[in-house]
């Protein structure tokens, strides 16, 4: 694409036509402005796929494992009844994050293991609520 004239209107037109998201400053103002590639370089080359790996090789990546659908929905629960029965700033968190010693491990890991987890990480939220 070296050596062509790109003639591009808006931002829009400019993301649709380049598979990679074109963020730049408008130094160039006003809109309707011609982006050539003499004038901006970075703006009309596509990179290549050696050039879009290096952007996104240093990228934080999730190797975790990763929740089930029904693991992610018990987790949600129990947060959700956590933070409705115990207002208090903070409290939710400490509670579902800290060691139980009646619960025997910590609440939300009792919550996303199994559904007789997540009875008894409710039934001790009721008990703290109430």
């Amino acid at each position: 694409m070296k050596g062509a004239i790109v003639a591009v209107t808006d931002i829009k037109a400019l993301n649709a036509k380049f598979p990679f998201h074109a963020s730049w400053p408008r130094p160039h103002a006003a809109r309707g402005s011609l982006i050539t590639d003499r004038a901006h370089p970075q703006l009309c080359a596509v990179p290549t796929r050696k050039e879009a790996a290096l952007s996104t090789q240093f990228r934080k990546r999730f190797d975790g494992p990763r929740l089930s659908a029904e693991e992610a929905a018990r987790q949600g629960r129990a947060a959700r009844l956590a933070w409705e029965r115990m207002p208090e700033k903070g409290e939710a968190v400490v509670f579902l994050n800290a060691h139980d010693a009646g619960l025997g491990g910590r609440p939300i890991d009792l919550a996303v293991a199994s559904d007789a987890g997540l009875r008894a990480v409710e039934e001790a939220i009721a008990a703290r609520g109430a």
